[in-house]
C-alpha cells in the first residue's frame, strides 16, 4: 500500500472540535493544513447518533450536514475495508488488545487509504500495527 500524505482521516473527536470550534480545534488545524480531510462512514454514523441522542433540532443537524459536505470527503464501506477491519480486530485480539469495533473501522479506513489518522484519542488506537497516528 502506498502512503498518501495528501489526505488524512479525521476521527470523530477531532471532527467535533472543528465543528464546535472548541479550543482544541486550534491544536488540530496545523495537522490538517494542506491536506484533504476525510471522514469514514462510521464517523458519520457516530455523529448522527450523537445528534439524535441529544435531541438536536433539524436545523442544527442540517448545519452539521452542510459543514461535512463543504469541508470533508466521505469514505464509503467496501470489501477491502471489511477485510482490513477483520485483520485488525483478529490481530489485536491475539495481542491481547481490545479495539472498539467503530475504532477498528476508522483505523482500517486510514490504513486502506494509506494515510494517517488524526485523533485526540490515541489510546484507542495504540497497538494497531501499521496505523499512523497524528499528531
Amino acid at each position: 500500500m502506498t502512503a498518501n500524505a495528501d489526505i488524512v482521516v479525521v476521527d470523530t473527536d477531532v471532527f467535533s472540535y472543528l465543528h464546535k470550534e472548541t479550543k482544541e480545534r486550534e491544536l488540530f488545524l496545523p495537522v490538517l493544513e494542506g491536506r484533504i480531510p476525510v471522514l469514514t462512514f462510521i464517523t458519520i454514523g457516530e455523529l448522527w447518533k450523537g445528534a439524535y441522542e441529544r435531541g438536536w433540532a433539524e436545523h442544527k443537524i442540517a448545519q452539521m450536514k452542510t459543514f461535512i459536505e463543504n469541508q470533508f470527503v466521505i469514505l464509503p464501506p467496501h470489501r477491502e475495508l471489511a477485510f482490513k477491519w477483520a485483520e485488525i480486530m483478529a490481530r489485536s485480539k491475539k495481542k491481547g488488545i481490545t479495539v472498539n469495533h467503530n475504532d477498528g473501522w476508522i483505523a482500517a479506513s486510514a490504513m486502506i487509504e494509506g494515510c494517517p489518522l488524526v485523533t485526540n484519542n490515541t489510546k484507542h488506537f495504540v497497538g494497531i500495527e501499521g496505523l499512523q497516528l497524528l499528531p
